[in-house]
């Protein structure tokens, strides 16, 4: 987190629930550097949450969106679990926490849905923009967003991602491919990042734009 003012740092939380890993943190960031230039930016659907992360969002200057992650700006049918933190774009994953004797099937709605690369990309496209963390648990549709991210350059713009696995949650069709993004983003992250272009250590040129 950068002291000076005229840098801005992001803190992301994608599936925010109700807040209590982004009040963490930002608690974290003033108590460090009490000068710093954070903004906190919540994602989170579900309207049981939207109160508490309102109240987390004046508290730190934030912004809250109550709206899904997803690839495009959209509706999607979004399925409700007896356990919030479950619910999700998944009917799989909302089923996990559901007893099938008591309630064999889950409710659903239709939320809004925001273009996540697209949002970042605007908060961080500015030429000041500090380091900046990102925190995904959008229970499966992780293998949806990162492939959008990474090819829309954004994710190279945060510096420290953390990301909640749930392959269970995929059709067995896609686990395969969904295995391989799992163990392939972290050495894809590491490769060197530049605004242009680039050249690998054999020498092929890479477009990086």
């Amino acid at each position: 987190v950068r002291k000076s003012g005229r840098n801005r740092s992001f803190v992301f939380e994608v599936g925010a629930h109700d807040g209590t890993w982004s009040d963490s943190v930002m608690e974290r960031c003033r108590r460090k550097s009490p000068e710093s230039n954070v903004r906190v930016v919540m994602v989170e659907p579900q309207a049981a949450f939207h109160a508490r992360l309102g109240q987390l969002a004046r508290k730190w200057g934030g912004r809250l969106i109550p709206h899904a992650a997803w690839t495009s700006e959209t509706n999607l049918t979004f399925y409700l679990s007896n356990f919030q933190e479950a619910s999700s774009l998944s009917e799989t994953m909302a089923l996990t926490f559901n007893d099938p004797e008591v309630r064999p099937t889950v409710r659903r709605t239709t939320v809004r849905s925001v273009d996540l690369a697209a949002v970042m990309l605007r908060a961080l496209g500015g030429p000041r923009a500090g380091a900046s963390i990102l925190k995904l648990d959008v229970e499966s549709a992780e293998y949806d967003l990162i492939p959008k991210m990474v090819a829309s350059g954004v994710l190279c713009r945060v510096q420290y991602v953390v990301v909640e696995w749930h392959l269970n949650a995929l059709a067995p069709e896609r686990r395969l491919t969904g295995l391989m993004l799992r163990h392939g983003v972290d050495d894809l992250l590491r490769q060197p990042v530049a605004a242009e272009r680039d050249h690998r250590a054999d020498g092929d040129l890479v477009d990086r734009r």
